[in-house]
């Protein structure tokens, strides 16, 4: 057997730290951030507790990379044509794509949810969620500018905690909460003409 490529050895690390990542969103999502211990995500996993710390220093570096991981992957899917310049169809696509992303990785907002109310441990990822954000930020401050908004960045935080309620709300409730519903609502109210 010859030797394996670097790009295989480096396709190789990367099945596994999506697979540790995984099974440490599962049982964050679970049994809460202090509650999940090391030993919790190697087994899960199905390696060892060593080889899991050849991926990740720790348990927050691992938390890090689950968070970042989440978050870029929504905020990639804004801005369809990358020209950082959020327009009114992207807008609503924006509203929609933040309701799908939701459904489809209940999960990571299950975990995203209770780190809120974790004491601790969301001061510990605050300043990194608000870095991987920040391109998204600017891109819906400078849309509520040019609509003519007198106050875009109350627009901006008022979005973003009616997005967080409602996800809170479809955690709890996915099959009774009028998602399709309430989606209307909020392009109706937020996606300016």
């Amino acid at each position: 057997m010859s030797p394996r490529t670097k790009e295989q050895v480096e396709k190789i690390r990367q099945v596994r730290k999506a697979t540790i990542a995984d099974a440490a969103l599962k049982l964050f999502s679970e049994h809460s951030y202090r509650g999940t211990s090391i030993a919790m995500i190697a087994n899960e996993a199905g390696i060892s507790k060593g080889l899991l710390y050849n991926y990740f220093e720790s348990k927050e570096a691992l938390l890090y990379e689950i968070m970042v991981h989440g978050m870029t992957s929504l905020m990639v899917l804004f801005d369809e044509n990358k020209d950082g310049i959020i327009s009114r169809e992207e807008m609503v696509k924006m509203i929609d794509t933040s309701f799908d992303f939701m459904m489809e990785n209940a999960v990571f907002y299950r975990l995203f949810f209770s780190l809120l109310l974790q004491p601790g441990v969301y001061e510990m990822i605050d300043k990194l969620l608000w870095e991987a954000i920040a391109p998204f930020q600017k891109m819906i401050l400078d849309y509520y500018t040019r609509q003519g908004s007198p106050d875009p960045m109350g627009e901006f935080a008022l979005l973003l905690a009616i997005l967080d309620g409602v996800g809170m709300h479809y955690m709890f409730r996915p099959n009774e909460y009028p998602i399709g519903k309430v989606k209307k609502i909020i392009v109706e109210r937020f996606v300016k003409a």
